[in-house]
This record gives structure tokens, C-alpha cells and sequence, in this order.
């Protein structure tokens, strides 16, 4: 039998989430606070700026769920790191208990934690947003405003994080393109590709990095439904230019135009003409670019070419990502070497 005590608990752990829900003053959408850090860990201390996204977690060292989060916050930061995301660790405990914590965790914590001033960041984060559990984390845009507030281990966080390091997650701005959006995909359906184009046009002219994929849906209509080959040139001439000092956007163009699995999208000519601009951009020393030119080298059969590309893609590749680009160089070695060794 429960005792009163009990019982209160349980009914504390259903009203909760009301009492969160209706004191929250912090939410989606808001510009972050600032931070207010009395000692900072693994750096220097920052503040939420423009320009750069940030993944801010409230958590304890006593904290198991938090303990069970660092391993995958840890890999973020090293991965996401260099494209933009900083990761922040806010702990109330003390100074020295978290030092001791974080310098017990070596390299396996990484990322900049922080000891709360006073709990003056806690109130104007975790309080304000009404939100009394931990481990809490907050991801904050490059704009400055809160994308997302939940639990680090949330199944929608991770696709959250990587829109906004790509600077594709704006739900103001899905939500304004949406209706215009719809009509495009509407007239296409119908086979009213004038209207399509008009509406995919003004859809991509808001933002056409945050909307490149919708540029691509355009060029697909264009190449594999209206078989307007006119049209898609133009477009993807279109792409080339808005997309040439944007490498990562430039690679998954040239992937589509050069191997997509749907043939009727496929231009080997415009994908060599992306990687020409690929090639004259000033991202040659970022790995993907590298891979991606190796992989239209490997196409065109320069095989030579493919292993030398591939090669410099290994070598500055970050330590995690090295065993992929190492078994593409394999992949590719293995193919040059193959009709000398006929030879002999």
C-alpha cells in the first residue's frame, strides 16, 4: 500500500509537465539570454553571437542521464566543431567538483563546460524556459534564437542540430514558404510547369541556401517529369552560380547530376561544369570537395587522378570520418592498378 508521501510523488511527476508548460516564459523562436559563467572549462569564454551555432546542456556530474549524454555530445563537438556548433556544458555544482569531473574524463569531454555564476544562467535558461529536469540542453541558431529545448538524447535533436550548422533549420521561414511551396508541388502534379517554376522561384529567391533543396526538386521536375532539357541546363547554370562558394551544396549538386539513382536526372556535361567551379572555388582544401573531384576523376576513368585526390581527401580528413575516405582510396587504387597488373 502506497503511503501519502508516495502518492504526492506520483501525482508531482503528472502535474509537472502543466506547471512547466504554463510558467514558460523562454521558448522556441525567442532570442537566447546571455551567458552569465563564473569559471569556464576546456576554453576561453564565449557568448552567444551571430554567425555560429550553439548547443547549450544543462547538466551535474551526479547526473546519470547526463553521464549517458557526454559520450554523443563529445562526438558532436568533434565532428560538428569545424562546420560551426559549439558545445556548452552549464553545471550549478562547484567549480572544483566539475573540474575534477571533466579533467577525469580526458578527451572523452571536450567540449567547453561552464560553472553557472550564481545560477544566474540556470534562472535565465532552465527556469525561465520552465524547465526543472536535467540533463536540459538548448540549440540556438545562427540568428541568435532558440531552435529547440529538450532532453540531448530527443531522436529530433540530431537532425535539428545538423539544419541549423547547415543553416537550413528556420521554422518562421518554412512556415512563410510553405503555402507557396504546396502550389508548386500542386502545378507540378497537374503537369502546369509554368506555374511550378514561378512558384519554386519565389520559394528559393527567400533564401536559396536554406532552400537548395527545393532548387533541386525544381531541376528534377524539369529533367525526369517535363523532360525540358533547355530548362533544366538553365537551372542547374543557375545553381552552379548561387551555389559556388557553398562546397558541401556544390558536392551533393554534382552527386546528383553524375550518379543519382533516378538515370533520367543524370548531366554528365553539367556536373563536369559544376566540378569546374567546384574546382575554381577556394574550398580545395576541404575534404568533401576533394572526394567529390575524385569521384568524377573515377568516372571519366582517370583512375591516377581519382587515387591523388582521394588521397589528399584521407589525409585532411578529420580522425573519425578517415576510414571512409580511406576505403574509397582503396576502392580506387585497386581500379588503377588493375589494368597495369593485366599488362605484366
Amino acid at each position: 500500500m502506497r503511503t501519502p508521501i508516495a502518492l504526492l510523488i506520483a501525482a508531482t511527476m503528472f502535474i509537472t509537465p502543466v506547471l512547466e508548460a504554463s510558467s514558460a516564459k523562454l521558448k522556441v523562436g525567442d532570442k537566447a539570454p546571455e551567458l552569465a559563467i563564473g569559471t569556464w572549462i576546456n576554453g576561453d569564454a564565449v557568448q552567444i553571437e551571430e554567425g555560429q551555432c550553439y548547443l547549450v546542456e544543462f547538466w551535474a556530474p551526479w547526473c546519470g542521464p547526463c553521464r549517458k549524454s557526454i559520450p554523443h555530445l563529445n562526438k558532436m563537438h568533434k565532428s560538428l566543431g569545424k562546420k560551426g556548433l559549439t558545445i556548452i556544458g552549464v553545471s550549478n555544482e562547484t567549480p572544483a567538483k566539475v573540474k575534477s569531473f571533466v579533467r577525469s574524463k580526458g578527451d572523452g569531454m571536450s567540449y567547453l563546460v561552464g560553472v553557472d555564476k550564481n545560477k544566474e544562467t540556470s534562472r535565465n535558461w532552465m527556469e525561465a524556459a520552465g524547465k526543472k529536469g536535467i540533463p536540459c540542453c538548448f540549440l540556438v541558431g545562427n540568428n541568435q534564437k532558440i531552435l529547440f529545448i529538450g532532453h540531448p538524447a530527443d531522436s529530433k535533436l540530431s537532425k535539428a542540430i545538423e539544419d541549423a550548422v547547415g543553416g537550413k533549420f528556420d521554422p518562421e521561414l518554412e512556415a512563410r514558404a510553405a503555402p507557396t511551396l504546396e502550389a508548386a508541388r500542386r502545378a507540378a502534379k497537374l503537369r502546369n510547369y509554368a506555374d511550378a517554376h514561378r512558384h519554386y522561384a519565389e520559394v528559393i529567391g527567400l533564401d536559396p541556401i536554406f532552400f537548395s533543396d527545393v532548387a533541386f526538386e525544381q531541376y528534377r521536375m524539369a529533367k525526369a517529369k517535363q523532360k525540358n532539357s533547355d530548362k533544366s541546363r538553365e537551372l542547374v547554370v543557375r545553381m552552379i552560380g548561387m551555389y559556388a562558394q557553398d562546397p558541401e551544396i556544390l558536392s551533393d549538386l554534382i552527386m546528383m547530376l553524375s550518379s543519382d539513382p533516378d538515370q533520367s536526372v543524370r548531366n554528365m556535361v553539367m556536373a563536369k561544369a559544376a566540378a569546374v567551379a567546384m574546382s575554381a572555388s577556394s574550398s580545395m582544401r576541404d575534404p568533401n570537395t576533394l572526394a567529390t573531384l575524385a569521384h568524377m576523376s573515377f568516372l571519366e576513368e582517370d583512375h591516377d587522378q581519382a587515387v591523388e585526390l582521394q588521397m589528399n581527401a584521407w589525409m585532411l580528413a578529420d580522425p573519425d570520418d578517415k576510414p571512409a575516405y580511406r576505403a574509397k582510396l582503396d576502392y580506387y587504387r585497386a581500379k588503377a592498378e588493375a589494368p597495369k597488373a593485366s599488362k605484366k
